[in-house]
């Protein structure tokens, strides 16, 4: 999909979610674009209007937002937004993991912000999910929060494979 067009379409695509959300009686509003290419492309063009109205929404119909973050450090230019930087996220939830920020795939770990409520009731789903980290991969973890330079890396990393992606559509096979 064009850039230009999402960015056209995404307030009235929002805006028709948030009334079928509203008229349905639908609690759980999910983020996700699944794959890397539409979900660098949603995270280039939403903006923090867009979140703060999400939340806004949120509030006044009582549904949740689940905004899947997965990608929110691989970027090209500047910082996309995010719900993070929304001011009242007492309806959302913001998820995100080590596996693409770290390549640290498979080894199921990550955060979530939310309000303290819905963290309760996450914290007692999420042994039952069968997805118990050991302690080893715990502390992996906080190193690899505590630092960017690997991050810069996969940065660099996705940069190249995408300038080789568009170098290849203009029709170059080498």
């Amino acid at each position: 999909m064009r850039s230009d067009l999402l960015v056209r379409l995404l307030p009235f695509a929002a805006a028709y979610t948030i009334a079928y959300l509203a008229s349905s009686g639908a609690r759980w509003l999910g983020l996700s674009t699944g794959d890397l290419g539409v979900q660098l492309l949603f995270a280039a063009v939403a903006s923090p209007a867009f979140y703060h109205g999400l939340a806004e929404m949120a509030k006044r119909h009582g549904f949740l937002v689940a905004s899947d973050e997965a990608y929110s450090e691989i970027y090209f230019g500047s910082r996309p937004a995010s719900a993070l930087e929304t001011a009242d996220r007492s309806r959302m939830a913001i998820f995100n993991t080590q596996s693409k920020r770290s390549s640290m795939t498979g080894y199921r770990t990550g955060s979530v912000v939310g309000p303290p409520e819905l963290l309760r009731g996450y914290r007692l789903w999420r042994p039952l999910a069968g997805v118990a980290i050991p302690e080893f991969i715990q502390r992996a973890t906080i190193v690899a929060l505590g630092r960017e330079d690997h991050v810069e890396r996969m940065r660099a990393l996705y940069a190249a494979k995408r300038e080789l992606r568009q170098f290849r559509r203009r029709g170059n096979s080498s």
